[in-house]
């Protein structure tokens, strides 16, 4: 009896090692995960100045001069905003209007604190990784530049992120850490799974804090401004004074949108 006792929990510890190893049963590991997740109020600190198509309708083709970023920028430093995440691409110089980008600069540097994105350049054929920073006169104007990556799971849902990446070393802020960074309320010790330490070389992309998502509601959840009514002056500054502001295209065909849990 002992020994059919003994075969049947090794069998029974193969059996879960087996499905550790090889994740049979992930797509059911990411159901109970979605499942448990739980609905809550939308934050009233956080604010979303959306590209939309209304935005687009009435400003214009995009993209838009820099000009008119740096005016956005002016009303968001005399509403009182408590700090910025502007999630536009802005690794090149404005060729047409050669003026705006400084401009663009000293509305930046003038404040709120803001966060800008770099942009990853993943490799093609024996090409190597690098990463695209903001022109220098933005990144200088900028009180950091973070990074803006999401992971996707298997079935190309995103529910987690890594809070640290970077080209050699994850010494690149997520956008929203680092947006807490700037306004001086990120957490003491940086949340996350730890990547096991490794001998990494310098050209590879290094990826560490690796946490889930706490979605709390579906699109639309947080409270949306659109982009030419902030622009314009139509939205009182009581909207916009001490908010985490970040400002980011909605408009059908710009910037990038994934599935989540919430979708």
């Amino acid at each position: 009896m002992n020994k059919q006792w003994t075969r049947l929990l090794a069998l029974l510890a193969i059996s879960v090692s087996a499905t550790t190893w090889f994740g049979w049963f992930w797509r059911e590991d990411l159901l109970l995960y979605d499942s448990g997740l739980s609905y809550g109020p939308a934050p009233d600190s956080i604010v979303i100045v959306a590209i939309d198509d209304n935005s687009i309708a009435q400003i214009g083709r995009w993209p838009w001069r820099r000009a008119i970023h740096a005016a956005l920028f002016n009303r968001l430093k005399t509403a009182g905003a408590r700090a910025v995440v502007f999630d536009v691409v802005l690794s090149e110089s404005d060729r047409n209007e050669s003026g705006d980008d400084a401009l663009l600069a000293q509305a930046i540097s003038r404040g709120p604190p803001t966060v800008l994105p770099l942009t990853v350049d993943w490799p093609r054929a024996h090409a190597a990784i690098g990463e695209s920073q903001p022109i220098p006169a933005l990144a200088k104007a900028a009180t950091q530049i973070a990074h803006a990556q999401l992971e996707l799971d298997r079935d190309g849902i995103a529910r987690s992120v890594y809070l640290r990446e970077g080209l050699g070393q994850a010494n690149r802020s997520h956008l929203a850490l680092a947006l807490l960074e700037v306004g001086h309320a990120a957490p003491r010790t940086v949340p996350g799974a730890r990547a096991p330490p490794t001998a990494t070389p310098t050209n590879a992309w290094v990826r560490d804090y690796h946490i889930l998502i706490p979605f709390l509601g579906p699109p639309g959840h947080i409270h949306r401004l659109s982009y030419v009514d902030v622009l314009r002056g139509n939205v009182p500054a009581v909207a916009l004074r001490n908010k985490w502001v970040l400002v980011g295209a909605t408009a059908q065909g710009l910037g990038d949108a994934y599935p989540t849990p919430r979708s």
